[in-house]
């Protein structure tokens, strides 16, 4: 729904609030998204590390539009604790990490399905709505 935020390669500090923003704009659009849903894959994607290296080159911070308009900017002290949260991050190896190719293709791989595409494969992993299980079947 929002390719300026959430398409491959793409990783950009989010506006603060964003969960709302996109929860209005699921809804305008038709979208079963719910907020929690949405919540809970922003949960999940700012601890990515493309999305920890992003905010820790600063910048402003995007709305469904791009670059948002009155939005605050990435502070110093926003980069930093990024900073913080990636070495962690690459430290401990954990799944969303550099060291897991796996996760950033599969992610890659989800983003670049239509519709159709993600009914199929959802199925496919036994409609549990994680995109991930999704990817293990097609992986099969």
């Amino acid at each position: 729904l929002w390719p300026n935020l959430f398409r491959a390669g793409v990783f950009v500090p989010l506006k603060i609030g964003i969960d709302k923003i996109l929860a209005t704009d699921a809804q305008r659009r038709g979208s079963s998204l719910t907020r929690a849903k949405i919540r809970l894959f922003l949960g999940w994607h700012v601890r990515r590390a493309r999305y920890l290296e992003a905010v820790t080159q600063g910048g402003p911070r995007h709305g469904i539009n791009g670059a948002a308009e009155n939005a605050r900017t990435v502070t110093i002290a926003n980069a930093a604790y990024a900073q913080e949260k990636l070495q962690t991050l690459v430290k401990s190896h954990d799944g969303t990490s550099a060291g897991d190719p796996d996760g950033e293709e599969g992610m890659d791989w989800w983003n670049g399905l239509d519709g159709r595409e993600r009914t199929k494969w959802m199925k496919a992993g036994g409609n549990t709505g994680v995109a991930a299980d999704a990817w293990n079947a097609f992986k099969v």
